[in-house]
């Protein structure tokens, strides 16, 4: 069993972290020093996991703590560390996996942390890595508080394939189109279409509500090669931008995107695209902030219309 990239996911909680403001009746000071907590909590696993602690990183996560990587394989952490501990253990280089044993961590992006109560946050980002393969994907971590102590109890990941600017955008061919959807009385449309060359799949949106009022959007998605990563860029008529990171997931691609609203405020979402055949995909978004899903399926209009 490979120890998993991903583990050096939660150990870089990125400084831009949102929290829900309804989740839990808990004072601000409370809760800044949990959020500090579960950082140097992140802080101790990824020094102990360059040294090849194996002690250190079992102490870092629940006994029944768990992990599933993008391959679908699941372990339970401690009994890992515990079968590297009797190998003698061996230097992060060595046992950390993605197919390059030169691996290191790149960078985190679009993290976010939610407390379910006042012993248990769930965290959620992205994350690129470098290497003789360069690789990135996401992950979800939850961390319970036992004893005065942050800990790991489970941590899932899903990796990207390593890509190019030039088939980075092949698999969102089939978006090419015009879609539309209806959901309690709000008319959505989406279309997307190729720029020069190919390089960017350029998408227009709008969105009527049952009472006449519409709002319009653009988005540019490509590669972006300093990250390696398949990003979007986007734009509302209300004044509002921000940029997202797209990773393959099975069937569906998610998007995790940061926006800066109108009045200034930030918020981060994820969003699926989940292919339903090739006339139909249905788009969720979950909130960071309150853990709201919202799920639209759009249909394919015919050429013409």
């Amino acid at each position: 069993m490979r120890l998993p990239t991903m583990l050096f996911a939660i150990a870089l909680t990125a400084s831009s972290v949102w929290c829900s403001r309804n989740a839990i009746a808990q004072g601000p000071a409370t809760r800044a020093r949990d959020e500090r907590a579960i950082r140097d909590a992140g802080k101790a696993y990824l020094a102990a996991l360059r040294q090849g602690d194996v002690k250190v990183m079992a102490e870092c996560w629940t006994a029944e703590g768990d992990y599933i990587d993008a391959a679908g394989q699941k372990v339970k952490a401690r009994e890992l560390f515990a079968q590297r501990s009797e190998q003698g253990g061996a230097p992060v280089d060595k046992i950390a996996s993605s197919g390059a044993a030169s691996t290191t961590p790149k960078d985190v992006t679009s993290t976010s942390i939610r407390f379910i109560s006042s012993d248990v946050a769930v965290e959620d980002g992205s994350i690129a890595v470098t290497g003789e393969n360069r690789t990135g994907g996401c992950f979800t971590a939850v961390w319970v508080k036992q004893e005065g102590r942050w800990r790991l109890d489970c941590l899932r990941e899903a990796a990207t394939a390593p890509g190019n600017d030039a088939t980075a955008l092949s698999d969102l061919d089939w978006l090419v189109g015009n879609w539309t959807a209806e959901s309690d009385g709000t008319t959505m449309h989406e279309s997307f279409s190729w720029g020069d060359n190919r390089r960017f799949l350029l998408g227009r949106f709008s969105v009527r509500s049952p009472d006449g009022v519409t709002v319009t959007a653009s988005q540019r998605i490509g590669w972006d090669p300093s990250a390696r990563q398949l990003k979007s860029w986007f734009f509302d008529s209300e004044g509002g931008f921000g940029e997202g990171e797209w990773v393959p997931n099975g069937k569906q691609w998610t998007l995790r995107t940061t926006q800066t609203l109108p009045d200034g405020s930030k918020a981060v979402s994820t969003v699926a695209y989940a292919r339903d055949g090739d006339d139909a995909f249905v788009w969720k978004s979950t909130d960071a902030a309150t853990g709201k899903d919202r799920s639209v399926r759009f249909s394919r209009q015919p050429a013409g219309e």
